[in-house]
């Protein structure tokens, strides 16, 4: 499973600015299937599928400025990556490939419910923290990439590189806050301090069962704090999305299946319109 609007925009701002001879940028798409097909050589999965965001989500509706921030950050920028971004999906489509996007949903989302969906083993290649709570499942890895390589992280890799236990990471990013979606947490708790709260009270309910033994300070913080949480953690939770029944989801992604949704000439014409010679070759190593 990819998490499509992370690989996009992290193709992005990671790729220098490049465009096809009529002048419309292609570095989202070219970084794109580059992290894609090197996720397939290394993997070699049976069966494949990309989620999306929707343009809006419901968690505005109970926190307003969830990833406001991300407007200034992406102005100007943002409609060429929705257009990139729709140009990823007919290339997904032309190869067969399933793309899952809902209404108010995030890609996110999609994939906790695909995972709950589904009957085997999972990766998930994303970089994004907030499938961390996944990794409770034995049955998930989440591949992550960075300019030094691509690495897995399971639920010992995830406790080692936050200090908590995948069940745990709900509350510690509720402690800290996620500056990424503009969400704030507990007013100067770091991932230090949260990691050093959770370990001692197990959780943020006892940690106000026993706010009389933190210093005045931190004690006000947290009943600062109290009546966003509950908040807070509705929105960061993962929610399920209603799916298609099992059966048809894996026999649906298969690589196999998708063979038959291919169309080839689509694709031709797509890759000639966006001079993506080198991406169509990567893609055919793949898919030919």
């Amino acid at each position: 499973m990819l998490d499509g609007n992370n690989y996009a925009w992290r193709a992005w701002y990671s790729i220098p600015p490049l465009s096809n001879s009529v002048g419309f940028y292609t570095n989202a798409v070219r970084g794109f299937f580059h992290q894609m097909v090197s996720h397939m050589k290394l993997v070699q999965p049976t069966h494949l599928c990309v989620t999306f965001d929707s343009s809006s989500t419901w968690r505005r509706k109970i926190l307003p400025e969830y990833k406001e921030n991300r407007k200034s950050k992406e102005e100007g920028t943002t409609s060429d990556v929705i257009k990139q971004i729709k140009a990823i999906k007919s290339i997904l489509k032309a190869l067969g490939i399933l793309v899952f996007s809902k209404n108010d949903q995030e890609a996110d989302d999609l994939i906790y419910s695909l995972v709950k969906s589904i009957d085997m083993d999972v990766i998930i290649g994303s970089n994004d923290k907030d499938l961390v709570p996944l990794l409770v499942d034995k049955r998930v890895t989440i591949l992550t990439s960075s300019k030094s390589g691509e690495f897995f992280m399971a639920a010992k890799e995830a406790e080692d590189k936050f200090g908590v236990k995948p069940e745990a990471f709900l509350e510690y990013i509720m402690m800290v806050g996620d500056t990424s979606d503009n969400v704030k947490g507990v007013r100067l708790i770091g991932a230090k301090k949260a990691v050093a709260l959770l370990t001692e009270y197990g959780s943020i309910g006892n940690i106000y069962k026993n706010i009389g033994k933190l210093s005045p300070s931190m004690a006000a913080n947290f009943l600062e704090a109290k009546a966003r949480l509950p908040a807070l953690r509705q929105v960061l939770s993962l929610s399920k999305v209603p799916l298609p029944r099992t059966s048809v989801l894996q026999r649906d992604c298969s690589l196999l299946a998708l063979k038959d949704r291919r169309m080839m000439p689509v694709f031709d014409i797509i890759m000639d319109e966006l001079d993506m010679k080198v991406t169509r070759k990567e893609l055919l190593s793949i898919f030919g």
